[in-house]
């Protein structure tokens, strides 16, 4: 952290700044670590490394450097003093200190207005992007210095269409970024809407990217990506667009009702999960995932389990329980945990209970003969026996563990199932129960993975 509080700069710097002088001859000699990213085509994992083994040594010294930065901001008009100053700004923010651009924010204006130099508008925006912070009416004026400045702002500014080729570029990343926050803040609305304006916003940019220059491209592209590649930079919003429409998809599964029809709503999950899980199944053979392609991989299963299920096909549905099998041999959770064993019972493989599994596996146990007595005793300690099933419609594993309960004490279970099948959301209820109601134990236990 700064030496001092962002929020108490923020009040006294204006009364200050008429006391400070430039400290350009006191920053770190010139920053290049950004270099590598507008000099290659393609960047590989050492260029990565590099980056952050030199951008940790500038945030190493943020202490004694951001007084430097600044004084450089508020006094300097040298283009060269200001651009280093700013480029060791975007390093702290790119390790979270979002609120050192906040506070300087209206002086980086000023200078830009000022000294009009389009450098210096990239690593503005870029800044902006970076911090999340954005000052409309400041970007609106920088924005009307010259074309290429107005293509830089188009970055910040998603709703702006812009036409020539090189604005339909800024255009396509905006969205990319748009969509990418308004999935983060789950504003499932604004979600859909821009994933479907980014998909038409990046198919009328292949269309067009051999119209832009090369050079302009890049520095737009590294603006706010930190690649330069037009290839690339296609490359990387074509994979997010298959990341979205997949996110989608598990929406679409996740959120079923039985208004729907079954059927077309997981085809539809599993077309839209489709690409995006290929490219999860290279990325996995080569190395480790990211605990939110981890998540993603295993909805998607979850989709494909689903289908193979409906289809009937009994090869399908018992070479996926194998695909969960190996996925929890690489990614260990407690639902990659449960859905191996779930895998293994449905194949009539030997497999140890460890002490936490989720619920289902109990119930998978006891419909397979084995532990019922461990289960019933359990769905009395959590009172599921005495619970309305209305009251357990929110947790689908503790409400389909009374239907086993109810149907292992010889009760009848119809009322119970046509309850869940027509006020449960999500297709495990009704996917579920045709297998009980047919008493095919395989599959039922297999179904169970979809309740994780």
């Amino acid at each position: 952290m700064a030496p001092i509080s962002y929020e108490i700069l923020k009040n006294t710097i204006q009364d200050v700044m008429d006391y400070l002088t430039d400290a350009c001859k006191n920053l770190p000699e010139d920053v290049v670590l950004f270099d590598i990213f507008n000099s290659k085509n393609i960047i590989s994992d050492e260029d990565i490394n590099k980056l952050l083994e030199s951008s940790m040594l500038y945030y190493a010294n943020v202490d004694k450097d951001y007084a430097y930065v600044i004084r450089t901001i508020i006094k300097s008009n040298d283009k060269n003093c200001l651009l280093k100053a700013l480029k060791l700004l975007l390093v702290y923010n790119l390790f979270g200190e979002y609120a050192s651009f906040k506070v300087l924010e209206k002086f980086i204006f000023d200078k830009i207005l000022s000294i009009k130099d389009e450098d210096l508008v990239r690593y503005y925006v870029s800044l902006s992007l970076v911090s999340k912070y954005r000052n409309i009416d400041h970007i609106k004026k920088i924005s009307e210095l010259s074309p290429m400045s107005r293509v830089y702002t188009l970055l910040l500014l998603p709703k702006r269409e812009g036409r020539s080729p090189i604005e339909i570029l800024a255009n396509a990343i905006s969205l990319d970024i748009l969509a990418e926050k308004a999935l983060k803040k789950d504003d499932l609305k604004t979600f859909i809407k821009t994933v479907g304006e980014f998909e038409k916003k990046l198919k009328l940019l292949k269309s067009v990217a051999k119209r832009i220059n090369k050079e302009e491209g890049a520095k737009v592209i590294s603006t706010a990506f930190m690649i330069n590649s037009m290839d690339m930079a296609i490359g990387k919003m074509e994979n997010d667009l298959d990341k979205y429409k997949m996110r989608l998809g598990l929406f679409y599964f996740d959120s079923y009702t039985p208004r729907e029809d079954l059927k077309d709503t997981l085809k539809l999950a599993e077309s839209l999960c489709y690409p995006y899980y290929n490219y999860l199944i290279r990325l996995n053979s080569k190395s480790s995932l990211m605990d939110e392609e981890i998540e993603l991989l295993f909805g998607s299963l979850q989709i494909r389990l689903a289908n193979s299920l409906i289809s009937g096909k009994s090869y399908d549905y018992k070479s996926i329980l194998n695909d969960f099998i190996d996925f929890a041999g690489k990614y260990y959770t407690v639902y990659s945990l449960s859905a191996k064993i779930l895998a293994k019972v449905a194949l009539n493989q030997d497999v140890k209970i460890p002490s936490y599994v989720n619920f289902v596996v109990p119930i998978a146990m006891a419909i397979n003969g084995k532990n019922v007595n461990e289960f019933l005793r359990v769905a009395e300690l959590f009172e599921i026996n005495s619970k309305d099933i209305s009251e357990l419609l929110n947790t689908p594993a503790l409400a389909e563990a009374k239907v086993v309960y109810s149907l292992l004490k010889g009760e009848n279970v119809d009322n119970y199932i046509s309850y869940l099948d027509k006020n449960g959301t999500g297709p495990m209820f009704r996917i579920a129960h045709k297998f009980l109601k047919e008493n095919d134990k395989s599959r039922y236990i297999a179904s169970l993975i979809l309740f994780l």
